[in-house]
């Protein structure tokens, strides 16, 4: 039985591995844009299919889902677009 071969792997320096003070903010704000789109988006699957679609809030949901949508959408597109704007350039 021969021994296993041993590869050595080259690390990155660590300035690349470190974070600038700008990524909390990024991250923040990724964070909470991606939640806001997914809660607009949950917000017009769920709400129509429980008893709350009776309720006035309820039925305004059901009027405007397609403005919630839209809404989702754009707020998924801004936060990519924020992602995209504000990278590293390595």
């Amino acid at each position: 039985m021969k021994g296993a071969a041993v590869e050595q792997i080259q690390l990155p320096p660590a300035s690349v591995l470190a974070s600038t003070q700008d990524d909390p903010l990024r991250r923040g704000l990724v964070i909470a844009g991606l939640g806001l789109a997914t809660l607009l988006f949950l917000l017009v699957v769920a709400v129509p299919a429980t008893p709350a679609r009776s309720t006035p809030p309820g039925r305004l949901v059901g009027d405007h889902q397609t403005e919630l949508v839209l809404a989702g959408v754009a707020m998924l597109l801004l936060t990519v677009l924020l992602f995209a704007v504000t990278g590293n350039a390595a």
